[in-house]
């Protein structure tokens, strides 16, 4: 079994510049470093493709919807 990695701010910067870790697990690591580790992210996916765009916001809006809070 893996053992769970220690957090430190150090860790946390690390992660920053690291292109294949998502910036919804980089966040979520940084808030559990201060506590809060109960965290859901949605994504507006299609924002910079023009036939999309008008579709991204109102679609994220229905993934927050679908939340379980």
């Amino acid at each position: 079994m893996r053992q769970p990695q220690a957090l430190s701010l150090e860790s946390l910067v690390k992660g920053l510049g690291n292109p294949g870790i998502p910036w919804s697990r980089i966040f979520a690591r940084v808030l559990g470093f201060i506590g809060i580790d109960d965290v859901q992210t949605v994504r507006a996916e299609g924002m910079n493709i023009p036939p999309l765009a008008i579709y991204a916001v109102p679609n994220g809006e229905k993934a927050v919807e679908a939340l379980v809070i």
